[in-house]
């Protein structure tokens, strides 16, 4: 018969005494990112409350999707950027100005609107705008009328992006 010293254990429990740190870590890591790319689906604008202006009226939509871009019209950069983004997908663009220009006429597919300073920033925070310009792209929920919910994540443009677009649009010249 065999006698067990004080502290010596057979089962696997120190083993899984390291281990269990490093799990609750990667759970952690896991359900952090799963809810940030997640939220993203869960953003809504029902335009019937945060009521964009154009230079022609209230806004309404008349399309199913629609790209928002969030763009200082006082930084040539960005309205130059604006004028002449051109996306894939053909949907038609609602560029916010964050300056408040109102005299920007919508024309080929781009939508030009303000707003008060309180509806702009609560679009901002919705999307988690930390950076001018940014695109975020929405779609209209089935079965609701001026409900909207983001499709992608929001996608900061990069001053080298904008930069890079402006010197293709000035060599076609």
């Amino acid at each position: 018969m065999s006698i067990k010293k004080h502290g010596e254990c057979n089962s696997p429990r120190p083993a899984f005494g390291i281990i269990t740190p490093f799990l609750a870590a990667l759970f952690c890591a896991a359900a952090y990112f799963y809810f940030q790319f997640s939220y993203s689906r869960l953003v809504k604008v029902d335009f019937n409350e945060w009521v964009l202006y154009t230079s022609e009226g209230l806004f309404t939509p008349q399309s199913d999707r629609y790209v928002i871009i969030f763009y200082s019209s006082n930084v040539q950069e960005q309205l130059r950027f604006v004028q002449n983004l051109e996306i894939i997908e053909k949907d038609p663009i609602i560029a916010i100005d964050f300056y408040q220009n109102r005299e920007l006429p919508s024309q080929n597919g781009r939508i030009y609107a303000t707003s008060s300073a309180n509806t702009i920033l609560n679009y901002l925070l919705r999307f988690k705008v930390t950076q001018l310009p940014t695109l975020v792209s929405i779609e209209r929920e089935k079965g609701v009328g001026q409900q909207f919910k983001q499709r992608y994540p929001s996608r900061m443009v990069s001053n080298a992006e904008m930069e890079i677009q402006n010197q293709k649009i000035e060599k076609n010249i």
